[in-house]
């Protein structure tokens, strides 16, 4: 069996609005998207055996990055970074997420996640250029999906307010397309 993209998003997505409830704060913030993830990966069992290496709040920490679903030989099938970036400036926000971005797209795993907030949507969309520039100079080397999903810094996480982009290099060449 393949990743699903679209089924993962739409489980990430329906998880999110569950976990609307939650107090507002980036740490919880956090533990809302690897809760996410964790569902989305179990939606998809017959591609993802194994388990997540977040473990609820007082979980396993972080392995090689933020969040990582691995089999019982420690392959890694998902790995994920999260990245808040600042509020109040663009440019450090712009950086931080091209900094873990250049991180989870060199992870082994066929399935790689950059989760960020963003200031506006100026800053956005040039975070977005940004991270598809750093795409169009990489050397392919595997089957590999890549998600990025943009989260306002000025609305609760919900379904309506993340977007999801992909990357698919099913054909050894990435197909971008906005989820």
């Amino acid at each position: 069996m393949n990743f699903d993209t679209n089924m993962f998003i739409k489980s990430f997505k329906s998880s999110l609005n569950q976990t609307m409830s939650m107090k507002l704060s980036t740490q919880v913030d956090t533990q809302r998207i690897f809760m996410a993830a964790d569902r989305g990966c179990q939606e998809q069992a017959e591609f993802f055996v194994g388990k997540s290496f977040f473990n609820g709040k007082h979980g396993n920490g972080e392995f090689l990055c933020d969040y990582t679903f691995r089999t019982s030989t420690f392959d890694v099938l998902l790995s994920l970074e999260s990245e808040w970036g600042k509020q109040d400036s663009h440019s450090k926000t712009l950086n931080e997420v091209e900094k873990d971005f250049i991180k989870i797209i060199n992870m082994a795993s066929p399935v790689k996640i950059m989760v960020f907030a963003y200031v506006d949507s100026n800053n956005e969309d040039r975070i977005m250029t940004s991270l598809s520039n750093i795409l169009s100079n990489r050397k392919l080397s595997m089957q590999e999906t890549i998600i990025a999903i943009s989260c306002p810094w000025f609305d609760v996480l919900s379904e309506e307010s993340i977007k999801c982009s992909v990357w698919d290099n099913s054909e050894n060449s990435f197909i971008f397309s906005n989820t």
